[in-house]
């Protein structure tokens, strides 16, 4: 997931609404970049299954790398693979986002790709 992840180009300073539509951006020069790659735990009923899929997760990284809040975007029909993908993200550590020269908080998102074959 690590070469995967792919910020929007601006950043959402607060989480939106689940009852509304706009949200707040800020630029950035550089987006976090996680320290190690991402490895979610493939959940053994759904690899049984043989499901496979990418789930979508919105994380907030603060000015000093760390996950501070993150939900799934857009998720797959089994929510157990949605739960590793918050989970593996969660325990991701990140150099943050620059701006000017500044370290700084971003919401970006985060593909999270379940693969049998990987």
């Amino acid at each position: 997931a690590t070469e995967l992840m792919r910020p929007y180009g601006v950043n959402q300073v607060e989480k939106p609404k689940k009852d509304k539509k706009s949200l707040h951006f800020i630029a950035y020069d550089d987006p976090p970049e996680p320290l190690k790659e991402i490895k979610p735990k493939y959940p053994s009923k759904a690899k049984k299954l043989g499901i496979e899929g990418t789930v979508i997760v919105e994380t907030f990284i603060d000015k000093k790398g760390r996950v501070k809040d993150s939900f799934v975007l857009q998720g797959l029909s089994e929510n157990s693979l949605n739960q590793a993908a918050l989970k593996a993200i969660k325990r991701a550590r990140f150099k943050p986002a620059q701006y000017n020269g500044e370290a700084i908080g971003v919401w970006i998102s985060i593909p999270v790709i379940f693969s049998i074959n990987k």
